[in-house]
């Protein structure tokens, strides 16, 4: 069992870590690369949504938006699963796994001021936050529904956690 909580401990804390340079990789795109993306985006979706003879009010100020959102939205669930992985009660970290989850849009939107054509703006950060704090609250959502669906399966732990066991 203890291989097990390294593996998990490892995988997570280096997928993580991972995403967290995927993040940093694309605002250290130029502004030419990083529109083409977000066009091509929205043309899949503008046809995406033709095919079914719907239409949408998409733009790419929207796809861009909803993009931080999202982005930042899995990494505050893998912030938590890899606090999971470390701790039986990752509510206790609470303040940690969202100081981190400010702290990655901080330095996204700085490193986009030093991209040509690029500009880091405050409203991102509290977006891009805003995505970190309900991948948070999903997680735990999560989390509390499996414990009351589990409530004898090891303390209805999602991730393997080795318990001290406490002889009288």
């Amino acid at each position: 069992m203890k291989n097990n909580n390294y593996l998990f401990r490892v995988l997570f804390t280096l997928l993580t870590a991972a995403f967290v340079g995927l993040i940093l990789l694309n605002s250290s795109l130029d502004s030419q690369h990083s529109s083409q993306m977000s066009g091509g985006v929205l043309q899949f979706l503008q046809n995406l949504t033709a095919s079914f003879g719907w239409e949408t009010g998409l733009t790419e100020h929207i796809i861009r938006k909803t993009a931080h959102f999202l982005e930042y939205f899995a990494l505050g669930v893998l912030l938590f699963a890899t606090i999971r992985s470390y701790s039986v009660q990752p509510g206790r970290h609470l303040f940690l796994g969202l100081f981190l989850g400010l702290i990655v849009p901080v330095c996204d939107e700085y490193l986009q001021t030093q991209i040509p054509g690029r500009s880091g703006e405050p409203v991102d950060i509290l977006l891009d936050f805003a995505g970190v704090a309900v991948g948070t609250a999903v997680f735990f959502l999560v989390l509390w529904l499996h414990r009351r669906r589990h409530p004898l399966s090891g303390g209805g732990r999602l991730l393997p956690y080795r318990t001290p066991v406490i002889k009288p």
